[in-house]
């Protein structure tokens, strides 16, 4: 999906914002991630869900892709 392109943290959240439902919003900031020029600050994103548990899995994804290092 954006595989030659590189995004900061808040094009990544105007992109999500474009989606109604939490599970769109979830898969772009997936896709997004290893194109993401500004990682550090990449759980802010969590700011974009409705749901808690949506929240919660891209804390998670975001930990394992650090430990992945």
């Amino acid at each position: 999906m954006f595989s030659e392109t590189t995004l900061r943290v808040e094009q990544i959240s105007e992109i999500m914002k474009r989606f109604q439902w939490d599970e769109g919003k979830l898969k772009v900031a997936k896709a997004a991630y290893g194109n993401c020029s500004d990682k550090r600050n990449y759980s802010t994103l969590s700011g974009n869900f409705t749901f808690l548990s949506n929240k919660n899995e891209l804390l998670d994804f975001i930990e394992k892709q650090q430990r992945m290092k």
